[in-house]
């Protein structure tokens, strides 16, 4: 049997204000106030019909045998039929789309719920407060400019869109599943992920925030393991006080990623991503990165006696610190934390590292950092491109 395709019929609503909608028969409309005579009504509810009046943009007729099918060219879209019932009572409405004021969301039909930026729209933080769990929230191109505060799975899809407001992810208890993708986040837009299953940045752009000497603009404080995933994402210049750029304090769990990243020049003044607790027995990934500036693209500090592997292939920097000799130059530095008693079931897995020319070390460690005496019986395990190998270990200044 053949399939037969069924258009997703739909329009562009232009008001009086200048705002826009995309709006198609099946996308659930929230909060659309309307002028009805003297007052204004709003209703919400599914968009069932679109009515639309053509007129000829051909010849009045056509000789042409079969005749030409399309000979209405233009379609004017004068009203719409929303449905405001919950079941299947059918309470429909017929608005004319010359009296639509304004509309507080959309909600495409599979599910998305279009935010815009201006005034007709409802603010992002109400629509995500008011949104069920498991939503996804498609912004419209603009700049957003309030706090996000992230206690449900949600699913924020940028569409170019610009955040400005701090966004954080769970309040200590709460377990969300988190992704933000294709966003600009800049300003006051740092990322604080309290408590999460699963947190996901994907194409983003992060840079050019407001920061204090204390701020972290990426950062986790959670005692309960999340997955953790940053890819493709371009970092850009931030302010003198971004010493971490990535700090994640919290547990990763098996499979976290930090790939596939761009972090371009005055991104961060030392250490680009620094690691300080993981899951037994979890592998996490660090692939694929390019750094205009290692200084170093990663310091693992993992407290306890860490039982993992961490796996770092095909990063990039082609310039690292060269002061001292080189001594405090490379893509990973390995740095007890104040909390670890050993390295010894650590392993570190590095290929493919594309160096400054004349830089060798790829890999050092700290011989002691708080506290920790990191004698050999303490050392982790280093493979280089399969070689299992011996990585210097200095003394800090």
């Amino acid at each position: 049997m053949a399939n037969i395709a069924i258009p997703h019929i739909g329009v562009k609503v232009r008001l009086e204000s200048g705002a826009e909608y995309n709006l198609h028969e099946g996308d659930i409309v929230r909060d659309l106030e309307y002028k009805f005579g003297e007052k204004t009504k709003k209703i919400s509810g599914t968009i069932r019909v679109l009515n639309g009046t053509t007129r000829s943009g051909a010849p009045a007729a056509s000789t042409e045998c079969p005749p030409e099918p399309y000979l209405q060219k233009f379609v004017t879209v004068g009203s719409m039929v929303i449905d405001s019932s919950e079941e299947f009572d059918a309470e429909l409405t017929k608005v004319s789309i010359s009296n639509i004021v304004g509309i507080g969301s959309i909600e495409v039909a599979g599910g998305a719920i279009v935010v815009g930026a201006g005034a007709q729209y409802k603010a992002l933080d109400t629509v995500i407060a008011e949104a069920e769990a498991g939503a996804t929230i498609q912004l419209e191109a603009g700049e957003y400019n309030v706090a996000l505060n992230l206690t449900k799975d949600i699913k924020i899809v940028g569409n170019n869109a610009i955040l400005t407001g701090k966004v954080v992810v769970g309040d200590g208890t709460a377990k969300p599943v988190v992704e933000i993708s294709g966003a600009t986040l800049k300003g006051d837009a740092l990322i604080e992920l309290k408590s999460a299953n699963e947190f996901i940045m994907k194409n983003c752009v992060f840079g050019g925030h407001n920061m204090t000497k204390t701020t972290q603009p990426v950062s986790m404080e959670s005692d309960e393991p999340i997955y953790i995933c940053i890819e493709g994402c371009t970092f850009e210049a931030e302010n003198e006080f971004s010493y971490n750029l990535i700090n994640l304090s919290g547990r990763l769990k098996d499979g976290s990623s930090i790939s596939n990243n761009k972090f371009l020049g005055g991104c961060c003044t030392h250490n680009i991503i620094s690691l300080y607790h993981i899951d037994e027995g979890a592998t996490i990934f660090i692939n694929d990165n390019y750094a205009d500036y290692s200084g170093n693209l990663v310091r693992i500090g993992f407290w306890d006696e860490p039982n993992c592997t961490v796996v770092m292939d095909g990063n990039e920097y082609p310039e690292t610190d060269m002061s001292d000799d080189g001594i405090w130059a490379g893509l990973v530095i390995i740095q007890p934390g104040s909390g670890t008693t050993s390295f010894a079931n650590m392993t570190v897995e590095i290929s493919n590292t594309v160096t400054p020319e004349g830089d060798e070390q790829i890999a050092y460690m700290y011989c002691t950092a708080s506290g920790l005496q990191l004698t050999d019986d303490k050392k982790p395990t280093i493979f280089i491109n399969g070689v299992k190998t011996e990585i210097p270990c200095y003394l800090p200044a």
